[in-house]
Formats: C-alpha cells, structure tokens, sequence
C-alpha cells in the first residue's frame, strides 16, 4: 500500500512531500520495515514516527 501511495500520491490525495509512517508498539516495528523497504526501494518518506517500538 506504501509504494501506491508514494508513486501517485494525487490518486490518494496527499501532498508527496510529507509522506510518513507511523506506529506504536508491534505497529511501529512494522512501520520501521516499511520504512526500511521504501529505502531499499527509493521511496521518498518524509519520516517515521514510531512509538514504543517492538
């Protein structure tokens, strides 16, 4: 879901520049993953917001 919102962010209609992931607990462990794979797959994040992290 990422990728889709990254590569055609006025599909979904946010502002490219500030696109983030965000999680708490076991969710913010998947959210650093994601934000590991959108790295490792050059897309662009803005930041990651991660809330006691597992």
């Amino acid at each position: 879901m990422l990728q889709h919102v990254v590569r055609d962010p006025a599909r979904w209609g946010v502002d490219p520049a500030r696109i983030a992931v965000f999680g708490e607990s076991r969710g913010a462990l998947i959210s650093a993953l994601s934000a590991v794979r959108a790295r490792d797959g050059g897309l662009p994040l803005r930041a990651q917001v991660l809330v006691n992290p597992a």
